[in-house]
C-alpha cells in the first residue's frame, strides 16, 4: 500500500511523458510492477493516458492533471482518428466536445499533426448546420471546405449539404490553413477554395499505415 507521500514522490520522479517500459527502467522495477505504479498514480488523479502508434500507451504524469477541468482536445481527436497525437500540454475545452467543435478547434491550434489527425472527424460530422455556424463565427469557412474536399480523397465522409457548401465558398478568410505551410499537391482544391493546404500526398499516407 502506497502512502500519500510515496505517491507524490513517484509523481515528481516520473513527471512528464512515460511508457510502462520507461517507468520500469527509471524505477528499476519489472513492467508488471510499473503497471501497478501507473494504476496507483491514476487513482490519485495524476495520470493522463494517450495511445500512440502500434497501440503503445503513453502516460503523462503531472500534478496539473489533478486540477484539470473540461474536455481534452488532443485526447478526443486521438480517440476518433487512426492517427494519434500526444501533446506536450493538453488543451482543455470547457464545453462538451463534438466532431464539429473539435474540428474547428483543431484548425485554430495551428498544429500540423493535430490537424492531420482531425481530418478523420469529417467521417463523423452529423450537424453541418452547426459546423457552418461555428466556422462563420471563427471565419474559417473556406478552410473547412478545403479540408473536407481533401478528406474525401482518402476516406468516406458524410456528404455536405448544398447550403453549407455555398456558405463555405462565400466566406472570407486568410489563405493559410497553417501559417507558412503550402503544399504543391492538390492544386484543384486549393484553387477552388483559395486557400493553401498544408498537407502533401506523403503526409496522408500516414492513414494507410494503420
Amino acid at each position: 500500500m502506497y502512502k500519500k507521500s510515496d505517491v507524490e514522490e513517484l509523481a515528481v520522479k516520473l513527471s512528464g511523458l512515460n511508457t510502462v517500459a520507461s517507468i520500469a527502467s527509471r524505477l528499476n522495477i519489472g513492467e508488471r510492477t510499473a503497471v501497478n505504479v501507473v494504476w496507483r498514480l491514476r487513482k490519485s488523479g495524476l495520470v493522463q493516458t494517450y495511445r500512440g502508434k502500434n497501440r503503445v500507451r503513453f502516460y503523462r504524469i503531472s500534478f496539473a492533471n489533478k486540477n484539470r477541468s473540461g474536455y481534452g482536445l488532443y485526447e478526443y481527436i486521438s480517440r476518433n482518428s487512426k492517427i494519434k497525437v500526444v501533446p506536450q500540454h493538453e488543451l482543455y475545452i470547457h464545453e462538451q466536445l463534438t466532431p464539429e467543435l473539435a474540428l474547428i478547434k483543431a484548425v485554430e491550434q495551428q498544429d500540423f499533426r493535430l490537424l492531420l489527425a482531425a481530418l478523420a472527424l469529417f467521417s463523423k460530422i452529423k450537424d453541418w448546420c452547426l459546423l457552418n455556424k461555428l466556422a462563420k463565427k471563427k471565419k474559417l469557412g473556406r478552410k473547412i471546405g478545403a479540408l473536407y474536399d481533401l478528406a474525401k480523397r482518402f476516406m468516406r465522409v458524410r456528404r455536405i449539404d448544398g447550403r453549407t457548401l455555398n456558405s463555405f465558398l462565400k466566406s472570407k478568410t486568410d489563405k493559410y490553413i497553417i501559417r507558412g505551410l503550402r503544399s504543391s499537391d492538390w492544386p484543384e482544391i486549393q484553387k477552388k477554395w483559395r486557400v493553401h493546404l498544408p498537407f502533401g500526398k506523403e503526409d496522408l499516407k500516414d492513414y494507410d499505415r494503420f
